[in-house]
């Protein structure tokens, strides 16, 4: 995902959920991943990088 966003010039920020108390405030029920933009919920499971470069597209505007 990070080559993707930086190919789109997108800055990206990944932040490891660590505890069971930060997995329980993530934004989705499913503690494992969530995509997030400007506060809203894109996706809550992994991408691949194709999905990722659709999603890119479809937010910004790309």
């Amino acid at each position: 995902m990070l080559n993707v966003a930086m190919n789109a010039g997108v800055d990206l920020k990944v932040t490891k959920i660590e505890t069971a108390e930060e997995a329980k405030n993530a934004p989705s029920g499913f503690g494992v991943f969530n995509l997030l933009h400007d506060g809203k919920l894109l996706e809550d499971y992994y991408l691949s990088a194709t999905r990722f470069k659709n999603i890119i597209k479809a937010e910004l505007n790309l």
